[in-house]
């Protein structure tokens, strides 16, 4: 019983409180300074302007600045493994989609897990892809897409905006749906391949909602189906592939926040409650539609395990694709 005595000493219990105390002003305190949001590709395109909204809407939430670093290049792997060697103290923080969940069927050297090297905060946005041809093609709607590929195999051809990335893998999934052999074209970047398209020198492409928006609205390409389960807001009277003869055809784009691993629960907590209240904003909410995305926010777990069943998904289409890893 001696080797409890100290439990009776008032200097114990005192310095007890003190840690306490200490601990909890620390948690309460962030963020103290200013946090960088990490953005994993180049300045002026659609993911860098959602990333900055985000930032901006965060520093006037948090009253703390938050500044945009764009860490582009290896499809998005850079940014993505300079957080995941970050501290994890919530003052650097990085923007993901899917293609951070596409890289690890990619890139046989990746140093990092795009799951388990990650602390999920919350999904920022959803959206759609939207399959897009010349505005003078004779291809009119899916079916008639469909149909020319199977008349002439290996013939019809679909850009992407690089080996692996989301656009190369929905075509993929196309054909493979679809029952049809079409030829990828991939380009280094979005730009480039929608450019193509509008050209008539690549057939199809699936564009970003965010992309092809104003494309669509100008009438320099024509829509012809969307990628998700149903059909989008901000494109009502364009049908849902799985409407137009293409069963089970489902992806969606998406954007999310994560920091890396061990990051504390009361650091995750202030974050995605944060963005909560950004995302129920309604000029934010307007803002984010001009750009062809949803505000949905969800609870950090709900966004991990989202994270991994989007792994799994994009493995299996790779496998289908025949992707070898680089």
């Amino acid at each position: 019983m001696k080797s409890l005595k100290f439990l009776l000493e008032p200097r114990y219990w005192l310095t007890c409180a003190v840690v306490f105390l200490t601990i909890q002003s620390v948690q309460a305190a962030y963020p103290e300074k200013q946090i960088t949001l990490v953005i994993p590709f180049a300045p002026g395109g659609a993911n860098d302007n959602l990333g900055r909204i985000i930032a901006q809407s965060l520093s006037v939430e948090l009253k703390q600045t938050v500044i945009v670093e764009n860490r582009a290049g290896a499809g998005t792997t850079i940014g993505a493994e300079y957080v995941a060697n970050s501290k994890p103290d919530g003052y650097t923080l990085l923007l993901v989609s899917a293609a951070h969940v596409i890289s690890s069927s990619i890139y046989s050297k990746l140093r990092f897990d795009p799951v388990k090297s990650f602390t999920p905060i919350t999904q920022l946005t959803k959206s759609a892809y939207v399959l897009v041809t010349n505005k003078d093609s004779p291809i009119k709607s899916v079916q008639d897409l469909l149909a020319m590929a199977s008349k002439q195999p290996n013939k019809m051809t679909y850009a992407s905006s690089g080996i692996g990335s989301a656009p190369h893998l929905a075509g993929a999934l196309l054909g493979a749906k679809g029952g049809v052999e079409l030829v990828h074209v991939p380009y280094k970047g979005g730009g480039p391949a929608l450019l193509d398209v509008m050209r008539g020198d690549v057939d199809v492409y699936f564009a970003s909602q965010s992309t092809a928006l104003p494309y669509i609205q100008s009438d320099k390409v024509r829509a012809l189906g969307i990628s998700t389960e149903g059909r989008s807001p901000a494109l009502p009277n364009t049908p849902a592939l799985r409407e137009s003869g293409v069963p089970g055809f489902e992806l969606s784009g998406w954007y999310g926040l994560v920091g890396p691993s061990q990051l504390p629960a009361s650091i995750v907590q202030v974050l995605n409650e944060a963005i909560k209240k950004i995302l129920a904003r309604e000029e934010v909410q307007t803002t984010l539609a001009k750009h062809g995305e949803q505000a949905y926010a969800s609870k950090a777990d709900v966004f991990g395990q989202f994270l991994s069943l989007e792994q799994k998904k994009y493995q299996e289409i790779i496998q289908i694709a025949k992707i070898e890893k680089e």
